[in-house]
């Protein structure tokens, strides 16, 4: 479509994405069923537990007796101790209710600006309609529901990218700010070169928009970088692996293209090396060999998002 693509209905589309979501989430939305696994005993309850309590006695949560007999929290990232989403939703009175509304909001965030993002690029209703869906409802970030902090950083980088193309650098400061409190920073690194390689290849105004948003995330998350700087430095593990911490989860050859190509790889061929919560994956061959297919024969955006896949 060319020109000024039909605004979309708003309340329509807000009825269609709801019913997508429970759809999606059924066993969330309709049993009460929690995504459950290890990490979610032991870490995400924990760090909600106390969020929660600060409603009860407020107070600045600089440490968590709740975890590991007692461990910093603040200057954790991965506590979300600053996150304002976390400390709003805390307030909700069962862990239940917290998980399906912390769900609910970063789905929603996810896939409407990656909807915007389509659409400002293609002037296409259909286009924005399947970059929606695709954000929102992709396994990769679907799987990472047991940890709520991948969950929300993650849900932040369509809306940095949107605000990257807009050239707005208050609007991508603030984003970047909020994908570092939501409290993972591989996948802060790993979007960050994303956006360096977008950036990049809209020029100078684009490096001087990144520059200056990210002089903004600086800023306004300082409060909770500077305390994991200094427990960083205070540590036993090194900031950089050793080659032997490099290699504790590393895959034998034939092991990561199963895992990267084989659909259902599983239950075709279970056997694998190392913990299967942390070394399982799946990007999929058509997934693959469809990016590899618009980068070939696509026009600038593609191959621009085909770039900054392989930086990040």
């Amino acid at each position: 479509m060319n020109g000024r693509a039909r605004p979309i209905p708003l309340w329509p589309t807000i009825l269609c994405g709801t019913l997508l979501l429970i759809a999606a989430w059924r066993r969330l939305y309709l049993s009460g069923q929690i995504p459950l696994d290890g990490n979610m005993i032991a870490f995400s309850y924990p760090d909600w537990s106390l969020a929660h309590s600060l409603w009860r006695s407020p107070h600045l949560p600089l440490w968590n007796p709740a975890r590991n007999l007692g461990e910093p929290h603040l200057a954790d990232p991965q506590t979300m101790a600053l996150y304002p989403p976390q400390l709003l939703l805390s307030a909700l009175s069962n862990f239940g209710g917290y998980m399906r509304a912390w769900i609910f909001l970063h789905t929603a965030l996810a896939a409407a600006f990656a909807g915007l993002l389509a659409r400002r690029w293609y002037k296409d209703s259909a286009a924005a309609a399947v970059a929606t869906v695709l954000a929102g409802f992709n396994g990769f970030f679907m799987a990472r529901a047991t940890f709520p902090n991948h969950f929300a950083a993650a849900a932040w980088l369509p809306a940095e990218a949107y605000f990257l193309e807009l050239g707005s650098p208050v609007g991508l400061g603030v984003c970047m700010a909020l994908q570092w409190l939501a409290g993972f920073p591989p996948l802060f690194c790993v979007s960050a070169a994303g956006l360096a390689a977008l950036a990049a290849a809209k020029g100078r105004e684009g490096l001087r928009c990144l520059g200056l948003g990210g002089a903004v995330a600086l800023g306004l998350a300082a409060v909770q970088w500077l305390p994991f700087l200094e427990l960083l430095h205070l540590s036993i593990r090194n900031a950089v692996l050793t080659p032997g911490g490099t290699e504790q989860y590393a895959l034998p050859a034939g092991q990561a293209l199963k895992e990267f190509l084989v659909p259902q790889w599983y239950a075709l061929a279970p056997s694998l090396s190392g913990d299967p919560a942390i070394v399982s994956y799946y990007a999929g061959a058509a997934a693959l060999a469809l990016a590899a297919w618009a980068a070939w024969k696509g026009r600038g955006r593609e191959r621009l998002l085909f770039a900054a896949g392989l930086a990040a």
